[in-house]
């Protein structure tokens, strides 16, 4: 009778997909990658979310304290210790007012960045980084920053100073056209 024998095979194949099925769920700590990659986004998302909490605090906390007003005298201040009228060299103080913004971001930052590098990336063995070139990689930042963001900070406000009230177009161009040259 043909009947036993395919329900012999039917039982064979089922224990065999059982054992292969074991064998993936056991390997790498029990968990298969499709949980491995469930927990990661997980702990991404926790990380995100307390991130996002503490950014939202610490941008009220900065613009109900007066942080923006004292950055700019801050600049203002930095221009004429270097010999220059702050009133005369608008571009110079708006450029070390955004430069003093993006010192404060990077610093109140880091923690969060090394935090996400070597814990959450790391116990998901993703991270390949040391500290060393965690490090080379943030003066690498700042000197891109430096490189191409303060040019194209003074091109853009020598374009709204320039553009007198339609500079809202000229600023679209600008803006697309370094859209597109950086792709």
């Amino acid at each position: 009778d043909g009947g036993a024998d395919d329900d012999q095979v039917r039982e064979r194949c089922r224990e065999s997909e059982g054992k292969q099925a074991r064998r993936r769920d056991t390997s790498d700590g029990g968990l298969t990658s499709r949980r491995r990659a469930q927990t990661y986004g997980l702990d991404k998302l926790s990380f995100g979310i307390s991130q996002g909490a503490f950014s939202q605090v610490i941008d009220i906390g900065m613009l109900l304290g007066g942080f923006l007003p004292w950055a700019w005298d801050t600049a203002s201040a930095l221009v004429q210790r270097a010999g220059w009228a702050p009133e005369q060299c608008e571009i110079t103080v708006s450029i070390a007012f955004i430069a003093l913004q993006f010192m404060v971001a990077t610093l109140l930052g880091l923690p969060w960045e090394w935090y996400f590098t070597f814990s959450i990336e790391q116990k998901h063995g993703f991270n390949k980084q040391t500290a060393g070139l965690f490090v080379v990689d943030k003066v690498k930042e700042m000197a891109l920053y430096a490189l191409f963001g303060v040019p194209n900070i003074a091109g853009l406000l020598k374009l709204i100073r320039w553009g007198g009230d339609n500079f809202f177009l000229y600023v679209w161009a600008f803006a697309s056209s370094m859209v597109i040259l950086m792709k």
